[in-house]
């Protein structure tokens, strides 16, 4: 439909409140927002659990008692930390691969990539040591998913919505 609506504008030709939304719903991806969505929400989790107590300044005491932190390091990552940035770097890196190869086209390789995906989730999965962490990890990867589809349905147009019906032509052919 994007490759269509790029032709009209390419020649110059009217375009409809429908086509500029398909133009404009094109410049992001599904890939682009799932992935900034997975770093949100690893993000969140780091935050709200405190793990690396990044949180020094909304709170009165101080860090610097803690073990783990030294003036010149700062602050080391924890174990959920690294578990789940690795999973989204994995993820991202598929994604990204699925990318540069202009894929998926077909809804074959839209399934290959799903378990694509799938496949590198339950493999960093199968090395975690914390069944809580492992459930971070599903609800990140679902709350992306969710996010990303949601905002990309929003923003792309109904299909039907401009669809033209030939009566003529649908009642001769019954």
């Amino acid at each position: 439909m994007v490759t269509a609506v790029e032709d009209k504008k390419s020649n110059n030709e009217k375009l409809s409140a429908n086509d500029k939304a398909w133009l404009e719903g094109a410049k992001h991806s599904y890939a682009e927002r799932f992935v900034y969505h997975l770093e949100r929400r690893v993000e969140f989790y780091k935050r709200s659990h405190n793990w690396n107590e990044d949180n020094k300044h909304d709170r009165n005491y101080s860090y610097e008692t803690l073990p783990g932190y030294t003036k010149e390091a700062g602050y080391t990552n924890s174990y959920g930390v690294d578990e789940l940035r690795s999973v989204a770097a994995a993820l991202n890196d598929v994604l990204n691969t699925a990318t540069e190869s202009n894929m998926p086209q077909t809804q074959e390789q839209a399934s290959a990539l799903a378990m694509q995906l799938t496949d590198v989730v339950k493999a960093h999965q199968s090395n975690i040591a914390n069944d809580e962490l492992r459930s971070y990890v599903n609800e990140a990867v679902w709350f992306a998913a969710k996010q990303a589809t949601k905002e990309m349905k929003s923003e792309l147009p109904d299909r039907t919505k401009n669809h033209v019906v030939d009566l003529r032509k649908a009642i001769n052919q019954k």
